[in-house]
């Protein structure tokens, strides 16, 4: 009892009534409840980086907020601790099938089968949902793509495959552009066809044509330009021939789907999207990096960016269509 007792007296004496202030006026406020605006950084332009990925185009599209998040101050998410392979995960596996097999000069679709075999057992041995359920739906899918690149090379005369590529492109405005394409194919003409391996689904369409959905099209300007190298070396450039998504589905009914964006009822010269995809990454670049143009967060919300959502308080905000959220977008637009 005495040292419950010396206890009490103690903290008596240490208390720290400005903190116990600072508690209270918590809780009591000093008027009415201030809703949170949309965070509006705007770094000073030596902070704001002179190159950037042919996907970054897009996250200045959607969320700028993001692109400040990640270039500017650094801050780059974490993978949970003892995680299952995430979709990303999976499809850089997939890849990595692929871009093996090509590089080892693709002979046969037996040659594909042993490496997708190999690869992927590995991966998903300590994950018996993966091994399972997913494992066997890739081969599939990875059969297929084989198929349709032994089919292009025989019947329909593309003569180079080039798998995991690297380039670089300066803008008109001193901003480069540098990206990494999952393929990309030479005819026998010379023409450059960019293809991107999708393991979930491509983006819309209408996007696509309405140019937020700017990655693969960068990717061809790239390419065609000459801006690619391997092991060090330039690759030659050439006439833009389109761009492809492959849809690696692994479904018993359909391995995989071949997409392309372009064509169709409402068909777009690849030459002109890819000059439009030139165009919107240069005035995007030219306002977010060249000129001090806040980078405001959400401006697309219905896309599936979140990685930085909880930074910019967008749980507080973004349901509330009030002038506050208005006035801070517009600043940013």
């Amino acid at each position: 009892i005495s040292a419950c007792l010396v206890g009490s007296e103690m903290c008596i004496r240490d208390r720290r009534d400005d903190l116990v202030a600072l508690a209270r006026a918590l809780d009591a406020g000093s008027g009415a409840p201030v809703a949170a605006c949309p965070p509006l950084p705007n770094p000073p332009l030596e902070l704001r980086p002179r190159r950037v990925s042919i996907t970054e185009i897009d996250t200045l599209i959607a969320d700028p907020f993001a692109f400040h998040a990640r270039r500017i101050l650094k801050l780059f998410p974490l993978d949970p601790l003892d995680q299952d392979p995430t979709a990303a995960m999976r499809g850089t596996l997939v890849h990595g099938v692929l871009e093996r097999w090509i590089k080892d000069g693709h002979g046969t679709l037996e040659q594909l089968d042993r490496i997708a075999t190999e690869m992927l057992d590995a991966e998903a041995r300590h994950f018996p949902l993966l091994a399972a359920a997913w494992v066997p739906r890739m081969k599939l899918a990875l059969h297929w793509a084989g198929s349709l690149i032994l089919h292009r090379e025989k019947e329909e005369g593309w003569t180079q495959m080039i798998a995991e590529v690297k380039g670089e492109l300066p803008l008109p405005n001193g901003i480069t552009l540098s990206g990494r394409i999952d393929r990309v194919d030479r005819n026998r003409n010379g023409a450059l066809l960019v293809v991107d391996y999708k393991t979930g689904n491509p983006p819309k369409a209408a996007r696509i044509h309405a140019m937020e959905a700017n990655q693969l099209a960068l990717g061809l300007a790239i390419a065609t330009a000459g801006g690619l190298r391997r092991d060090g070396a330039a690759l030659p450039g050439g006439l833009p021939a389109g761009i492809e998504y492959w849809r690696l589905k692994g479904a018993r009914a359909e391995a995989g789907k071949l997409y392309r964006p372009l064509d169709g009822k409402a068909a777009l010269p690849v030459d002109d999207h890819v000059s439009a995809a030139l165009d919107k990454a240069e005035t995007l670049t030219t306002d977010y990096l060249l000129a001090l143009k806040p980078f405001a967060p959400k401006l697309r919300p219905d896309w599936a960016w979140a990685d930085y959502d909880h930074l910019a308080r967008v749980a507080e905000w973004i349901n509330r269509p009030d002038a506050t959220r208005s006035a801070a977008t517009e600043d940013a637009a």
